[in-house]
């Protein structure tokens, strides 16, 4: 169940990221309310749905919030996309392993979600790429480092 807490986590503050992205200075009002009205509430339900699971698997374990480290903006919006389509990549074993559990309609779900995030992170990107292109790919490394240690790790035994 620490994998699966972890992913709760991971939720909730993507909800954050996308509720702080919706207040952002660097986005244009469209993409703000891409952030807060869409992404921000499905985030809050992939929290809640996950939770719901985590639940009938065992006790609530904590996680550390120092594992979250994003610092401004654009690297909130790099990480976001970056983890969103790491996720969405891994998805077929995610479905084979809790699908084997009952849980496989509700990891479609969270997975058909985030391709409209994935699009919208992706155009946000495009648009800033002229302005902060050495950043972004920074930032993106940074994230697929994070992802795999703080966010896989937990899954490896399960996954494998």
């Amino acid at each position: 169940s620490q994998a699966l807490w972890t992913q709760v986590a991971t939720e909730a503050h993507a909800a954050g990221i996308a509720y702080k992205l919706s207040h952002s200075q660097l986005l244009v009002p469209e993409e703000c309310d891409f952030y807060g009205d869409i992404i921000f509430q499905d985030e809050m339900k992939h929290a809640r749905m996950c939770k719901e699971i985590a639940r009938q698997l065992g006790p609530q374990v904590t996680i550390d919030p120092a594992m979250f480290n994003e610092y401004g903006d654009l690297e909130r919006i790099v990480s976001m996309v970056t983890v969103e389509r790491a996720f969405s990549y891994g998805m077929e074993k995610t479905l084979v392993f809790w699908g084997q559990y009952g849980f496989r309609e509700q990891f479609i779900k969270i997975d058909q979600d985030e391709q409209p995030h994935i699009a919208h992170g992706r155009k946000v990107l495009k648009r800033l790429m002229p302005e902060y292109a050495p950043q972004i790919q920074a930032y993106r490394k940074q994230a697929l480092r994070n992802f795999r240690r703080e966010l896989m790790d937990p899954f490896v035994d399960i996954l494998a």
